[in-house]
């Protein structure tokens, strides 16, 4: 198919054949159940001005609906966590901000997560690749 982000599709790609997809998904706190908000073609990945734009778009035609989005999870990626940087979602050893005021009911706050199989993998990485440095010293995998 062809690139497909509503209407937040740049008009030169308009007519250009995708080669990634994408999906936002809802998924409730308690509940097995999960409901597709939006499915989306793109060529190469979201850049993070159009994400954050759609993130935005989705979180209020859910809450609209009658959904209650408290938190928006994703990959590890360099365009998410780009998209985190525009909410003024970061972290550093001095300053943590994980939310940003609600786009729908400013007295909640809208938080953003890593998901935690991601994070297990780049924990993983870091210690089969370069090691980490504790108090004890330098932890390593060799393989």
């Amino acid at each position: 198919g062809f690139v497909d982000l509503g209407g937040h599709t740049p008009a030169d790609q308009k007519n250009v054949l995708a080669d990634h997809g994408m999906i936002v998904l809802f998924q409730p706190f308690t509940g097995k159940w999960t409901q597709i908000l939006g499915v989306f073609a793109s060529k190469g990945n979201v850049k993070a001005p159009t994400l954050a734009k759609i993130i935005l778009e989705t979180t209020v035609l859910a809450e609209k609906a009658g959904l209650f989005v408290d938190c928006i999870t994703c990959d590890g990626a360099s365009w998410n966590r780009s998209m985190w940087r525009l909410f003024g979602i970061q972290g550093s050893p001095s300053h943590v901000r994980s939310s940003t005021k609600h786009p729908v009911d400013p007295k909640r706050q809208l938080y953003f997560l890593s998901d935690f199989p991601h994070l297990l993998k780049n924990v993983r990485n870091g210690f089969v690749g370069k090691g980490y440095l504790t108090p004890a010293g330098h932890v390593h995998i060799g393989i």
